[in-house]
């Protein structure tokens, strides 16, 4: 098929290199072969939300993340670009929730579909914040913390009270041992 050495090496280098790209976009979590359309949210904190993590409806994925942007002109929001599947009809007052997708602190967004007409693609969606798992643990401990604080702060002043209470206890021994050796020897 191929006369020269130098049209295998070039064809090999061509798959070689078609192989690489596919299977790179396929480890971003860019899957080429399915139709996909494009979201937007727009969200002041995302905590650590990441390209390629998942868009979840009724524990069903149905998306990934394309892209987090930081937007310096719009006071540092973050625009969150969302490809969902062609198939997902999202309504006009659809909503998202960022929330912790798993006990270590992955996140997921959740879509909350409501509404009656069909949102166009590249619209702009609501999005909420949940309160995680973390920050969760965060808002209960740190009181827990304050308080073991002033309580350790609290024994260390008793401890001090009875810091010479060894020496009152020593000197009360020797003093009654000299007493019972007194009345033994009278």
């Amino acid at each position: 098929m191929f006369k020269s050495n130098e049209l295998k090496v070039g064809f090999l280098a061509l798959i070689t290199f078609l192989i690489l790209y596919f299977g790179f976009n396929f480890l971003k979590g860019n899957d080429l072969f399915t139709r996909s359309n494009l979201y937007y949210v727009e969200y002041d904190n995302v905590d650590g939300l990441q390209v390629s993590n998942p868009v979840m409806m009724n524990g069903i994925e149905v998306g990934k993340v394309k892209e987090v942007k930081l937007q310096p002109d719009k006071s540092n929001k973050i625009l969150v670009t969302l490809r969902l599947n062609k198939d997902l009809h999202l309504k006009d007052q659809t909503s998202v929730v960022l929330a912790d997708g798993a006990l270590l602190g992955g996140k997921i967004i959740l879509i909350n579909l409501a509404g009656t007409k069909e949102l166009p693609e590249g619209s702009f969606i609501k999005g909420t914040t949940e309160i995680g798992l973390t920050n969760l643990l965060k808002e209960r401990a740190i009181p827990v913390i304050s308080n073991a604080d002033s309580l350790l702060v609290s024994f260390r002043a008793i401890s001090k009270r009875f810091e010479k209470t060894g020496d009152y206890l020593n000197t009360l021994l020797q003093n009654s041992n000299e007493a019972v050796v007194g009345l033994n020897g009278s």
